[in-house]
C-alpha cells in the first residue's frame, strides 16, 4: 500500500521553465531517496498541481520540504489517501507545463470557457484523472 496526495499551490513569483527544471532536478534526486513517484503540473496562472505517491514516511518527508519552500504559497492538500499501486510508477517526477489549449483536449476541460480553469482542480479525483490522461499520452 502506498500513500498518495494531491496538492495545489501558487507560485510566489513568476516561474520560468529553467526555474522549473532546477526544481525538478532536485526533486527527482530527493524522490529517488524517499521512494516517491509523481507528477507536477504548472498552470498558466502560476498554480502548481502535484501528485505524490510512495511510502507514508517518504511522502511526509517530501511534503515537509515543500511546505518549507518559499517559492510557493497557499499549499492545499486536496486528496490524501492510500492506494494499492502507484498511478505514476515510471516517473520519479513527471512534469508538464500546461497551456490552456492543452486542457481543451482533456474531457474534463473540453467545454471550458474563458473562466480561470485552476478552479477545476478543486477535486483530487479530477486532478488524478487529468494527470493520468497526460501520463498515458506521454508513455
Amino acid at each position: 500500500m502506498f500513500r498518495q496526495i494531491v496538492y495545489t499551490s501558487q507560485a510566489s513569483e513568476p516561474v520560468s521553465e529553467s526555474d522549473c527544471e532546477e526544481i525538478l532536478q532536485q526533486s527527482r534526486a530527493n524522490n529517488v531517496r524517499d521512494g516517491v513517484t509523481g507528477f507536477l503540473l504548472s498552470l498558466p496562472n502560476g498554480t502548481f498541481v502535484q501528485t505524490l505517491e510512495g511510502p507514508p514516511d517518504g511522502i511526509s518527508n517530501v511534503l515537509e520540504r515543500i511546505r518549507e519552500d518559499d517559492r510557493h504559497t497557499s499549499l492545499t492538500v486536496i486528496l490524501d489517501h492510500t492506494i494499492p499501486a502507484r498511478d505514476f510508477p515510471d516517473w520519479r517526477m513527471g512534469y508538464r507545463a500546461v497551456r490552456r489549449d492543452d486542457l481543451r483536449t482533456i474531457p474534463e476541460f473540453r467545454n471550458l470557457g474563458d473562466s480561470d480553469f485552476a478552479e477545476n482542480f478543486d477535486s483530487g479525483a479530477i486532478a488524478i484523472s487529468i494527470m493520468k490522461s497526460l501520463y498515458d499520452a506521454n508513455r
